[in-house]
């Protein structure tokens, strides 16, 4: 949901319906000439109301926004955003999680694509025996945290294995609070169910054959990225990847100056409410 802020008059005539205004203006048409962007006519003028309302109004308020948050000097970006915020370049924009705290950031350069430097798997499968490739245990990578599970052959197997069955890799000392991770393993499901977990947080239940993938920004809750069964559990994982992620994505990803942040403000909170205005 959108909702546009009342603006403020200016010599008598109300901001945005100004005749001098009535053009597009410039932030409008620099998203318009994104290459391979083709917004319709009528999502260009909507884009420009908006526009308009934060040049020359109190903002625009825009909810239920999904996304991730880099949150480490060196490496301040948005990614995944569900709102295209390339539009908003040059803007201020006010992040605030379900918990009501905020974090303000001048929104950068519009990121061109996530980049990835994996810790496990990857580029380099067999990196950390990501693709199991290694025979676990005696291994030294996978620490498997309950009984019927063996890494054999190119997956790790899991046989009847009891809810709260885990197995993990302790990373501790390779990552950093307040980056960006993602991890993603292939999960091959013959009954039950199982997840992600990393710094605390289960990722999506997978109960059918898939690919699962989550996002976190560390903050230090349990640095150790693991599988965690849910209902009993028989199956397979087929390959592990986990990596730092380095650059934004191209059309809901840009850099970022942090301005101010509240105390326990939220950079995994499920939506946020963006803010955006002119300073």
């Amino acid at each position: 949901m959108i909702n546009l802020r009342y603006p403020y008059k200016q010599g008598g005539l109300r901001g945005p319906y100004s005749s001098k205004r009535v053009g597009l203006e410039s932030e409008t048409l620099a998203y318009a000439n994104i290459p391979a962007n083709a917004p319709t006519l009528s999502a260009l003028h909507a884009l420009d109301a908006q526009i308009k309302f934060i040049k020359y109004g109190s903002g625009v308020t825009i909810s239920s926004v999904t996304g991730n948050i880099s949150n480490v000097a060196g490496a301040y970006f948005l990614t995944n955003f569900s709102m295209d915020i390339r539009a908003y370049v040059g803007f201020y924009a006010t992040l605030t999680d379900t918990a009501s705290k905020t974090k303000k950031v001048l929104l950068g350069a519009a990121g061109t694509g996530e980049t990835h430097s994996f810790l496990i798997g990857g580029d380099t499968p067999s990196l950390r025996n990501g693709d199991f490739s290694s025979a676990e245990p005696p291994g030294t990578q996978w620490a498997i945290k309950s009984t019927g599970v063996v890494v054999t052959g190119g997956s790790a197997v899991f046989t009847d294995v009891a809810v709260g069955g885990v197995i993990q890799q302790n990373l501790s000392p390779l990552v950093s609070v307040g980056e960006l991770y993602k991890a993603t393993v292939a999960i091959a499901v013959t009954t039950g169910s199982c997840c992600i977990r990393f710094n605390g947080i289960d990722g999506s239940t997978v109960a059918l054959s898939a690919t699962s993938s989550m996002y976190s920004t560390l903050s230090s809750t349990e640095p150790s990225p693991k599988v965690k069964v849910l209902s009993t559990f028989t199956g397979t994982l087929n390959s592990f990847t986990f990596g730092k992620v380095l650059t934004p994505s191209a059309s809901g990803g840009c850099w970022l100056t942090p301005v101010s942040e509240d105390s326990g403000f939220n950079p995994n909170s499920t939506t946020f409410t963006v803010t955006l205005t002119r300073s």
